[in-house]
């Protein structure tokens, strides 16, 4: 996935495979299983292998309950 922005709070959850997310100057690893944080800065994804991923992304309403 391309460098994009990020307005809100959310999470990558890696189902199958492995990710490479790519932030500033920075990036995380995550494998099958795992969850990470989406950072608040423009980011990229690559996958390392064949993976499935979910996103979720938290509305500011939902946050604010």
């Amino acid at each position: 996935m391309a460098e994009h922005e990020s307005p809100q709070e959310g999470f990558v959850h890696v189902l199958e495979g492995k990710v490479r997310l790519n932030g500033d100057n920075r990036s995380w690893e995550i494998a099958a299983g795992q969850l990470l944080p989406v950072p608040p800065e423009k980011h990229s994804v690559t996958a390392l292998e064949d993976s499935v991923l979910t996103l979720t992304v938290l509305r500011r309403s939902v946050m604010q309950r």
